[in-house]
C-alpha cells in the first residue's frame, strides 16, 4: 500500500473512538427498539380487530 495515503475514517484519539462506536450502538439499539415498538403496535391493533370480528360475529348468531 502506498506509504502517503491516509485513511480518512482512521481513529486515532481512543475517546473519538470509544464515542464513534458508542454512537454506532445506539443507533442499532434505537432501530431494534423502534422495529419491537412496530411489532407490539401492530400486534395490538391485530388483537383488538379480532376481538371486534368476533364479538360481530358472535352478534350476528
Amino acid at each position: 500500500m502506498n506509504e502517503t495515503y491516509v485513511n480518512p475514517t482512521a481513529c486515532h484519539d481512543p475517546v473519538s473512538y470509544h464515542n464513534r462506536v458508542m454512537r454506532r450502538q445506539k443507533r442499532r439499539l434505537d432501530r431494534a427498539n423502534r422495529f419491537v415498538f412496530c411489532l407490539f403496535r401492530f400486534s395490538l391493533a391485530f388483537f383488538i380487530w379480532a376481538l371486534c370480528t368476533i364479538v360481530l360475529v358472535g352478534m350476528a348468531h
